[in-house]
């Protein structure tokens, strides 16, 4: 579970350092790993769990051109390591520009439901990335002879204004939590590329605090990547005073914004 959310650098680093279990992609050989946490715990497992790893590859406007999926085995591997699933899926059909990688571990129940257990998404470049000038080294920088291209990436922004979302909340006996689920229709241009929540909680109902915005918010995630036809399901806690405060008959607004622009998109709701 991610807790704590901050600024958006700060985010990434954070959530990814907690995580139990995450699918990661290894730059130095192109192939997906398992890595597991310190608090990982195979023993705790049902036994016989079916896991996948499963990557798939986007164009810069959301188009998906490859997928592999890999089973995976989480009730052998050791807490604190990591584990080579394999390589990824060619790209060698996009010559120019950056393309997506999307990495999940999917867990499938006996009822035949999908559950994510984790995913991560990364964009790379065509033409290899970075290319570093070690011969025209110093003892203080190493210059760049060739950069990465991800210019693709600027031509297909999101229109925040199509995606879908609504605010709940749920069936605690505090209260004071709530659900966000936002969709990415599949009329969407392109791809959504980590845009950010923002809450503001009025709460009328505690005199206390009337008239006042919950500064503390703990976001178990809120940064997004989302592709066409994708959607997501979010959890935030608001905590004012060290002490979990209850959302029944406030005003919320829910806010999101993307990294590639300067405004908001913003929606009220009573609960």
């Amino acid at each position: 579970m991610r807790h704590y959310r901050r600024g958006p650098g700060q985010d990434a680093a954070s959530s990814s350092g907690i995580d139990y279990v995450q699918s990661v992609y290894g730059y130095d050989d192109g192939h997906i790993y398992i890595l597991t946490g310190p608090k990982f715990n195979a023993l705790a497992l049902p036994s016989g769990l079916q896991t996948y790893s499963v990557c798939r590859l986007f164009t810069s406007d959301g188009t998906q051109f490859a997928e592999t999926t890999t089973a995976v085995s989480l009730n052998s591997l050791p807490a604190d390591g990591s584990h080579k699933v394999g390589p990824m899926p060619s790209a060698k059909s996009v010559t120019t520009g950056a393309y997506y990688v999307e990495l999940s571990l999917v867990v499938r129940q006996d009822s035949g439901h999908n559950i994510t257990a984790d995913r991560a998404v990364y964009w790379l470049s065509a033409n290899g990335g970075d290319v570093l000038d070690w011969d025209a080294s110093n003892f203080y920088t190493t210059p760049v002879s060739k950069f990465a291209d991800f210019s693709t990436l600027s031509k297909h922004v999101c229109n925040l204004s199509q995606l879908q979302w609504t605010v709940s909340r749920t069936e605690q006996s505090n209260d004071s939590q709530l659900v966000v689920e936002v969709l990415a229709p599949s009329m969407v241009e392109s791809t959504c590329v980590f845009f950010g929540l923002h809450f503001d909680a009025e709460l009328p109902s505690r005199s206390e605090h009337k008239g006042r915005y919950g500064s503390e918010i703990l976001f178990h995630d809120n940064i997004i990547t989302l592709f066409p036809g994708q959607s997501t399901r979010l959890l935030a806690d608001l905590i004012i005073a060290d002490t979990p405060t209850a959302f029944a008959n406030s005003t919320v607004t829910v806010c999101v914004s993307a990294f590639t622009e300067a405004s908001s998109t913003c929606k009220s709701t009573e609960l």
